[in-house]
C-alpha cells in the first residue's frame, strides 16, 4: 500500500482579504494578501534582495518583473490612483490572475496593473467596493485580453477623476488606443 503524502498546513488565515490587510501583519511594507486552495486569504511577503542585487524568484506571487514596477511607480508617482495615498502602496492587477495566475500577455504589463494604498486595495476586491472598482476600471473582467482598451478614472492633482487608458510602456494616453505600444 503506498504512504499518504502529509497534509499541507496553511498559514494564518485571514476570513476576507480586508481583514488580511488590517492585520498588524498586513501592515508591513511589501504585505501581500493571496487566496488559498483551503478558502480563505494568506499574508505573503517578497524575498529579501539578494546581496548580487539581482532579483530573487518570487515565493509570494509577485510576478511583476522590475522594469514594469519601475514604469508603475513613475507614472503613478507611488501614490493611489483613487486616493492620492502614499502610504503603503500596492502594485494592483487590474485583470485578476486568479488561483492559478494568468500567463497570458499583458498579465505583469504596465497597462494591466495600478498603483493602489492598502485600504483601496482591499476595498477594490471586497464585495462592498467591487462594483464601483469595476466602474472605475480599477478590476477589469478576466476574458479580458487587451487590459490598454479599458480605462481607469485616476483621482490625483493633475487627473481629479480623468478617465486615462494606462498602456504597456508606463504611460497614460488620453483615449483607448488601437493597439499597445
Amino acid at each position: 500500500m503506498k504512504a499518504r503524502q502529509p497534509i499541507r498546513r496553511c498559514g494564518k488565515q485571514y476570513a476576507t482579504e480586508e481583514e488580511a490587510f488590517r492585520s498588524k501583519a498586513g501592515q508591513k511594507p511589501g504585505a501581500e494578501v493571496t487566496s488559498c486552495r483551503c478558502g480563505r486569504f494568506h499574508l505573503t511577503f517578497p524575498p529579501a534582495p539578494r546581496s548580487d542585487g539581482k532579483p530573487r524568484a518570487s515565493v509570494s506571487g509577485n510576478t511583476i518583473p522590475p522594469k514594469v514596477c519601475k514604469q508603475v511607480d513613475k507614472r503613478d508617482g507611488r501614490q493611489c490612483v483613487r486616493c492620492g495615498s502614499r502610504q503603503n502602496p500596492h502594485r494592483h492587477h487590474r485583470r485578476i490572475k486568479g488561483h492559478g495566475g494568468d500567463s497570458r500577455s499583458c498579465t505583469d504589463c504596465a497597462c494591466n496593473i495600478v498603483t493602489l494604498c492598502t485600504e483601496h486595495h482591499a476595498w477594490a476586491h471586497s464585495g462592498a467596493g467591487r462594483k464601483e472598482a469595476e466602474a472605475e476600471g480599477l478590476i477589469i473582467p478576466r476574458s479580458v485580453t487587451e487590459p490598454w482598451r479599458h480605462g481607469v478614472m485616476v483621482h490625483s492633482e493633475a487627473d481629479s477623476g480623468a478617465t486615462r487608458w494606462p498602456t504597456c510602456d508606463g504611460e497614460y494616453a488620453d483615449e483607448p488606443l488601437e493597439r499597445a505600444a
